[in-house]
């Protein structure tokens, strides 16, 4: 990896400003009186509303964090804790253990070194604690002029944890997972991959198989993406020139990083600074895209089943080629089933990504919202959605006994399929909390990814659960094949049935998508809060 350091610099450090520095005594057994507890009361119970540095400087002990993680203390030892991140300090039996806490604001974390509480040793102790009470005593006549010198000492011990902690962090890692690692850090470098595949002691073509399995990315892409990243945060400085965002972003020529960008985003810099919406034609994601907020301008016309309110324009399928150009589309997302025959079209006409099909809806969402910058939107969607579910599982709970099970089916393309844990069966699993019948159970089991799976109707009765859904067009073949299944010896013989728990709904229900699910949610409340 080529890195002129004189000239360029990788990714900023951590923007931080000290606040406040004590030092703290935690005492145990008979030592007790002569320490000065953590906090007011017993427990030496620490949170800051602010980050925050615990540095040890004598005894023995121990910090235990929220989640049950425990750290020794000990002489050395540093605990480095994102704000309001509380932690228990206490002394080892017959032992008083001296520490200070450092206060820090953060105003700036590009690769989110400081967002997870971490343990750092630094020696010699010794050294930290002279440093650290020449911090504390200084006069109070003379603090306002060494404020900037107890910042300064502040940044350098801050800088060596981080250095310490990386270094730590390496010697676990993988050659290439070291590669990964050097990108995020230097993504604005000069980068060689050659250099880098050879550092991590593999070949050229090895490195890059490694890196796509590691990050789902290949190098240039995973580079590329970063850098988009970046750019993306550059854009709120509103005095930077696109020339300017480029350089800063790690690349040598604007008209190269305004054709990346509108690749990636659907948008120029300009337009995306100024937050104009892209116009996005969508094969099959049109759910997704409403439920972050985006309109997009049309999708394939199967599509109009699922959302017969939506207004946007439909294309025929297979995709007509001239009507989708006429609709002057910034950016094209399909599914990765898609065709490739029919993806080289699609990109002659705008840039065009596909999203894993075979993903669940949450990482779906998420992967789709990063790309438009809408990740803030995808996890508030995702929230509310699990709020919901709560709601409904609350409603239905005089309806729904522990243990009961349910099962879906579906008839499509001339076949009777059951669903496994995606579709029907996230709402049924997930957000309603049916158990699934062993058949399903072990469907789940052998490939957690699955969406459906085609069965006999003499097969029926090992999939059915306590309760029933199946899923029918409301028109042509399959409509006419499926009802008359529903006349069939094994769908009549079900208990499920013959309980009146048997549901017959539209095959709708079958999409995969957010704005279905959330669907679900009103009918099935509305269904089985009176049937079952």
């Amino acid at each position: 990896m080529k890195i002129n350091q004189a000239r360029r610099w990788g990714s900023p450090p951590p923007l931080a400003y000290m606040t406040g520095i004590e030092k703290l005594h935690v005492a145990k057994g008979s030592e007790a009186d002569r320490g000065v507890p953590v906090m007011q009361g017993t427990n030496n119970r620490l949170c800051s509303e602010e980050h925050s540095l615990l540095i040890v400087t004598s005894g023995q002990g121990s910090f235990k964090l929220e989640e049950d993680v425990l750290h020794r203390a000990f002489p050395g030892q540093c605990l480095l804790l994102p704000a309001s991140t509380p932690v228990e300090a206490e002394a080892d039996a017959g032992r008083t253990l001296a520490l200070y806490r450092v206060t820090y604001r953060l105003e700036r974390d590009d690769l989110s070194q400081l967002a997870k509480a971490a343990a750092v040793s630094c020696e010699p102790a010794a050294a930290l604690d002279r440093l650290l009470a020449e911090m504390l005593t200084v006069g109070t006549d003379e603090r306002e002029k060494e404020r900037m010198g107890d910042h300064l000492r502040f940044l350098g011990i801050l800088y060596e944890l981080l250095k310490r902690k990386q270094a730590a962090a390496y010697a676990d890692l993988t050659g290439v997972e070291r590669s990964v690692r050097q990108l995020q850090l230097h993504y604005r470098a000069d980068i060689s991959f050659s250099e880098m595949a050879e550092e991590a002691g593999v070949s050229r073509w090895q490195f890059g198989e490694q890196f796509k399995q590691l990050t789902g990315l290949s190098p240039v892409a995973y580079l590329t993406k970063l850098r988009i990243q970046h750019a993306k945060q550059l854009m709120a400085d509103s005095g930077l020139t696109v020339k300017e965002i480029a350089s800063l972003s790690g690349f040598r020529d604007e008209y190269y990083f305004s054709r990346r960008f509108k690749q990636t985003t659907g948008m120029t810099p300009t337009q995306y600074r100024h937050g104009r919406q892209p116009r996005i034609f969508s094969i099959q994601y049109v759910g997704e895209l409403l439920a972050l907020g985006i309109e997009p301008i049309g999708t394939n016309r199967a599509m109009l089943d699922v959302f017969k309110d939506w207004s946007g324009a439909a294309i025929e399928e297979p995709i007509d080629m001239e009507q989708l150009s006429a609709l002057k589309p910034d950016l094209i997302i399909c599914p990765t089933f898609t065709p490739k025959r029919l993806v080289e079209p699609l990109q002659q006409i705008a840039p065009t990504v596909s999203f894993d099909w075979q993903a669940d809806v949450y990482s779906r969402l998420r992967a789709i919202g990063e790309r438009l910058g809408r990740s803030k939107e995808a996890d508030e969607w995702i929230a509310r959605y699990e709020a919901k579910a709560v709601r409904v599982r609350s409603r239905l709970k005089p309806y729904i006994q522990p243990g009961m099970t349910a099962s879906a089916f579906v008839y499509h393309a001339h076949g009777l399929y059951v669903y496994a844990g995606h579709h029907f069966g996230h709402t049924l699993y997930h957000a309603l909390g049916f158990d699934a019948p062993n058949g399903v159970k072990r469907l789940i089991e052998s490939d957690s990814q699955m969406k459906w799976k085609k069965i006999s109707v003499e097969h029926l009765e090992e999939y059915a659960g306590d309760v029933v859904f199946f899923a029918l067009a409301s028109s042509g073949a399959d409509a006419l094949e499926g009802r008359s299944l529903l006349e069939h010896p094994a769908w009549r013989s079900l208990h499920a049935v013959q309980q009146g728990r048997g549901y017959v709904v539209d095959a709708v229900w079958g999409n995969y998508n957010p704005v279905t699910l959330e669907r679900h949610l009103d009918e099935m409340a509305s269904r089985l809060g009176q049937n079952i």
